[in-house]
């Protein structure tokens, strides 16, 4: 080194073990290949076997709530909004028992909107690794919004069915009508849901596709097939009545056929996945 002409001369050895203890240290401070690996690979190792099991969560919720809802409680159909109190309290005195249990089953349902939401969410979180993931955030907080609507709406029907021969008719009218309501009337969380399953899958750029596309299209009409249901307020009879084609058979049956078609789909991602990761 010359500073104004002045040269200083550092011995070899100084000049060896400095370098390589600079080397040395600089080596400990690099990632090991494994944990290299999961860098470049943006996300943590995924655990596939819950995965699927929250996947089958889907049908099992579906043959629950048609359990609860047809054989058991017998609201299919449903008693129509035209009738008056004493009819509602006849119907619910004749189905106290049936009511109760199916309900209670109901109240499962609701906790498996949670772990299916989840895994379906952990799938399109994998689209949204190298950015933010809105879409994902969005998903879980509509699901869980629909998991307590499930709740309520099962908590008004069993009140209903409480004190049979003892709650004035009124009141067991009014039951009846807030559960109807919390059914059916809060349609928007629920296509909230759906557009932000469509999202990411659009957005899927990946050789092998977490969903195929088609499926972000069957999300996007589910949840435009789920507005009329927010119309019963407006009327009592007609196919916008809470009893109606339009407000309750389409969007009812249209929500478990994509909960199922969501399931399968996702186990396909899911056995997609393992092939690749096995190669």
């Amino acid at each position: 080194m010359s500073i104004l002409g002045l040269h200083t001369v550092y011995p070899r050895e100084f000049n060896n073990d400095w370098i390589g203890e600079a080397m040395s240290a600089k080596h400990d401070q690099l990632p090991s290949t494994e944990h290299q690996g999961a860098l470049d690979h943006g996300r943590p190792r995924e655990n596939l076997r819950l995965q699927r099991a929250g996947a089958w969560t889907g049908p099992i919720m579906t043959v629950l709530f048609f359990v609860a809802f047809v054989p058991l409680a017998r609201f299919l159909p449903p008693p129509s909004p035209a009738q008056d109190a004493g009819a509602i309290t006849a119907f619910y005195n004749e189905h106290t028992g049936g009511i109760r249990v199916g309900f209670f089953l109901v109240l499962m349902v609701a906790g498996m909107f949670l772990t299916f939401g989840t895994t379906v969410a952990a799938r399109t979180r994998r689209i949204e690794s190298r950015r933010q993931p809105l879409m994902t955030y969005l998903q879980l907080t509509s699901m869980a919004v629909c998991a307590v609507i499930a709740v309520f709406c099962g908590i008004f029907w069993e009140a209903a069915a409480y004190r049979p021969g003892v709650t004035s008719p009124d009141v067991t009218q009014a039951l009846n009508d807030l559960g109807w309501f919390t059914f059916l009337w809060p349609w928007v969380p629920f296509s909230v849901w759906c557009v932000a399953i469509a999202i990411p899958i659009f957005e899927d750029n990946a050789a092998t596709r977490t969903y195929p596309r088609w499926v972000a299209y069957v999300n996007l009409w589910t949840a435009v097939l789920f507005l009329p249901a927010g119309f019963i307020v407006f009327t009592k009879t007609g196919p916008l009545a809470w009893n109606g084609v339009l407000a309750f058979y389409i969007p009812l049956f249209v929500f478990f056929i994509w909960v199922v078609l969501m399931s399968v789909t996702t186990l396909q991602s899911i056995r997609r996945q393992i092939a690749v990761d096995a190669v």
